[in-house]
């Protein structure tokens, strides 16, 4: 589905977002702008940038003299998208308790408010788990079991079932929308970048063999399934898996087809990898994890039929095509 510049949103609803000083967030807020919506976003950052159709409550999520009460009045969509990506200390209090504090806060309805509202949760498909069957072809879908593995993982799960149970007692919309690693122009994701790096420099090699699965999806799909949630009311009460996987063979083929270095990557023995990589990291700071490698010859799918079906979404931004596009451009300016 192609979502169309005047998107289809009551003028006069409120909506509100967290994290909108983040990758996803920021990206979010400028599409909703750019088309002519009122936001309100709460944010820890005193320096975010102005905008007429802009409302900024500085404040935190953990703390109880926040701005929280200001910013949800009257809230009728919230996008929950703060999140924290490196620091485990605080993952638990600002995925779990701060999403506790978000969801006490807007459960309440000011006197006389009759209408339902709706919470959408930006996820992770780190619930399902990592990739510890690498050599198996497996597909992942929301009916799979949830696994989470490491703090990220167990608490972004937690929150998600915090914002179902608190849909159940409160009586208000849910949709977790849960993607595979995002990529885009402004991403963090540095190990994408080093992908793109390492191909055009000629010091890629494949591990294994060359149909691993690449499990990404571009930011401007995300944002935009994010307000089809909203906009679609099949989404209410639903958990999506987004992604748009592909072969790592396309994006290695779609790199080199348009970098000035043409060749044909060599494929190493994967226990040869994994010794070579363990052995020089006692040593060295070594550009290969076992974690990297693992991703590296994965054959884990995830499905995005589910909303395919219901919402008829489908992504727009192909990934092989994507990484060739930044060769000269953030590559270079990540070096």
């Amino acid at each position: 589905m192609v979502l169309k510049e005047k998107l289809l949103f009551n003028k006069n609803i409120k909506i509100c977002i967290t994290g909108a000083s983040g990758f996803i967030g920021s990206c979010l807020v400028d599409k909703l702008i750019a088309s002519g919506y009122k936001v309100s976003v709460l944010t820890r950052n005193k320096k975010f940038k102005k905008n007429k159709n802009l409302v900024v409550y500085n404040g935190d999520l953990l703390k109880p003299n926040s701005k929280i009460d200001k910013f949800l009045y009257k809230c009728d969509i919230l996008y929950h998208c703060a999140g924290e990506l490196t620091n485990e200390k605080i993952m638990y209090q600002l995925h779990v308790d701060g999403t506790r504090n978000l969801l006490k806060k807007f459960a309440i309805s000011p006197l006389g408010e009759s209408k339902l509202k709706h919470f959408i949760q930006l996820s992770s498909v780190g619930a399902y788990g990592k990739f510890d069957q690498t050599k198996i072809r497996r597909v992942i879908t929301e009916k799979s079991s949830e696994n989470p593995g490491n703090i990220y993982e167990l608490t972004k799960t937690i929150s998600d079932k915090t914002v179902q149970e608190y849909s159940q007692l409160k009586n208000f919309f849910y949709t977790i929308l849960r993607p595979t690693n995002v990529v885009g122009s402004n991403m963090r994701n540095y190990s994408f970048f080093s992908l793109i790096k390492s191909i055009v420099s000629k010091k890629f090699f494949y591990i294994g063999s060359s149909d691993s699965i690449m499990t990404y999806i571009h930011v401007d799909d995300v944002v935009d399934a994010l307000i089809l949630c909203a906009i679609n009311s099949k989404a209410k009460n639903q958990i999506f898996i987004l992604s748009n996987d592909c072969s790592l063979r396309d994006i290695v083929d779609c790199v080199i087809g348009n970098s000035k270095n043409k060749y044909s990557p060599k494929c190493l023995p994967e226990f040869f990898v994994r010794f070579i990589t363990i052995f020089l990291s006692l040593f060295v700071k070594f550009p290969l994890t076992i974690n990297r490698i693992n991703y590296l010859v994965s054959k884990t799918t995830y499905s995005s039929k589910k909303i395919q079906k219901i919402l008829n979404f489908l992504p727009k931004k192909e990934i092989p095509y994507f990484a060739s596009s930044i060769i000269n451009s953030k590559i270079k300016m990540k070096e």
